[in-house]
């Protein structure tokens, strides 16, 4: 561990081959089996712990911390994923049964119209930090050394970022959308 802290690339890549399979077999269960998104949290999981090389020297069991970063790595990928799929299927939901896609693209721009004003509503520095998390997908301490920020501010901002852009596309999108399924029936 204290060789891959002080950033000796072969250390890396002998923890690597030694626990990237058990890594991989845990991300198949719990993405049911999906061998490329598997393969794919396996190598955010290994860019995060060379990211987090430092921290390596005050770890006791590295068995624990891969299971805990692999775990919190693919629960995250997985709440991401099922937030994109709740605002993707509330859309779907009201769309009538049409062969017309004009319809599909008129929905899905009144989305992005109000998922935008709820951004730009955010205060600047909350903003900056929650487009950089969010739409660059950058984790909160690279986010953090960018913006000369503790990550733990880093993480307030995108928490509170999150709450208040969830918090209005609620509320706007749903009267949004009964006037335009509304404008369909007409």
């Amino acid at each position: 561990m204290a060789a891959i802290a002080a950033g000796n690339e072969r250390a890396f890549t002998e923890l690597y081959h030694s626990y990237s399979p058990n890594i991989f077999r845990v991300a198949m269960n719990y993405t049911r089996n999906n061998t490329g998104l598997s393969e794919e949290l396996v190598q955010a999981i290994f860019i995060k712990v060379w990211e987090k090389r430092i921290k390596l020297e005050g770890v006791k069991k590295i068995e624990d911390f891969l299971f805990v970063l692999a775990r919190n790595t693919i629960f995250d990928y997985l709440k991401k994923e099922a937030r994109k799929n709740i605002r993707h299927n509330h859309l779907y939901a009201v769309q009538p049964e049409s062969e017309n896609n004009t319809d599909l693209m008129l929905l899905e721009k009144e989305y992005s119209r109000i998922l935008q004003h709820a951004i730009d509503r955010l205060p600047p520095q909350q903003r900056k930090v929650y487009l950089l998390a969010k739409q660059d997908g950058l984790p909160h301490d690279e986010i953090a050394r960018r913006l000369s920020l503790a990550t733990s501010t880093v993480h307030t901002h995108v928490k509170l970022g999150t709450r208040s852009v969830q918090k209005y596309v609620d509320t706007h999108l749903a009267g949004s959308l009964i006037i335009i399924a509304s404008s369909f029936i007409l």
